[in-house]
Parts: C-alpha cells; structure tokens; sequence
C-alpha cells in the first residue's frame, strides 16, 4: 500500500524552524515550572505553602 505524504506536515518541517511567528503548529514550546510562575507573577514560595497545607480528599461528590 502507498500513502501519499501528509502535504501539511511535509510543509511544517521545512518551514517551521526558521519561522518568526509559528502559527501553524499544534503544540506549544515547553515552558519550566519557574518560568510559569514568573510569568503569572506568582510568588512560587507562598504558592507552594498554600498548596502543601491543603488536605487530600476525594473532593464533592
């Protein structure tokens, strides 16, 4: 059996890496934890604090 190539990601891998705005992709670059929270401008430690204290439950049921 012959499967034609997929046009659109055939075009993705050759124009993909040196575009300057990369609309067509699916996925979004990785960001770290502490990347995510210098963006949100969220105190990492107060965060962690607030979720470390909560209680393990099995939530509303």
């Amino acid at each position: 059996m012959k499967i034609a190539p997929f046009a659109v990601e055939e075009w993705m891998n050759e124009y993909e890496v040196g575009a300057k705005y990369n609309i067509a992709e699916t996925c979004v670059d990785s960001i770290s934890l502490d990347e995510l929270f210098e963006l949100t401008h969220t105190d990492k430690k107060e965060f962690l604090d607030d979720i470390c204290a909560r209680r393990l439950t099995y939530g509303d049921i």
